[in-house]
């Protein structure tokens, strides 16, 4: 006995199987039909209303039964589709080698390994002394940050 859809909530999709390569109608949620409330402490989403659109994420492909979530579920890229990526991938690796280069070549990452270096050395008995000269040197900080500043004074109110 197959159970009837409801149309208000789901809407059919021709999807492609990424492991047989094989076409199959799969129904998806409708994006208008649950709305997020709010994001638990460790980030969960919480829905309004009974409907957790997680429950509706995973597809089964009727032939050789992969299932996943619907976004490792993609129509087959063509010829073109596929060259264009190859091509961006391309470009992209090639664009984060220069940025390594770049930074390792203006000792960004040199002066960040040497930071961190010195970090490491740190002591008990320095990290005790920095805690205790830390209000010191918050109160010079926000002293020397007024003294940039014009101050004008307060209008009395007639």
């Amino acid at each position: 006995m197959a159970l009837a859809l409801n149309d208000k909530l789901f809407v059919p999709k021709d999807t492609v199987c990424p492991i047989c390569n094989k076409e199959f109608k799969r129904y998806v949620l409708r994006k208008n039909q649950f709305s997020l409330d709010k994001r638990d402490i460790d980030y969960r989403p919480v829905y309004l209303g009974n409907l957790n659109p997680r429950f509706f994420s995973v597809s089964v492909c009727p032939s050789c039964y992969y299932a996943a979530e619907d976004k490792y579920f993609c129509p087959l890229m063509t010829e073109e589709e596929s060259r264009r990526k190859a091509l961006l991938d391309n470009h992209k690796s090639q664009w984060e080698a220069q940025n390594r280069v770049r930074a390792a070549t203006s000792g960004q990452q040199i002066w960040k390994d040497l930071e961190a270096e010195k970090l490491r050395e740190l002591t008990p008995t320095n990290i005790a002394i920095l805690r205790q000269i830390k209000p010191l040197l918050e109160k010079v900080a926000g002293s020397q940050d007024h003294k940039g500043k014009h101050h004008q004074p307060e209008r009395k109110a007639r």
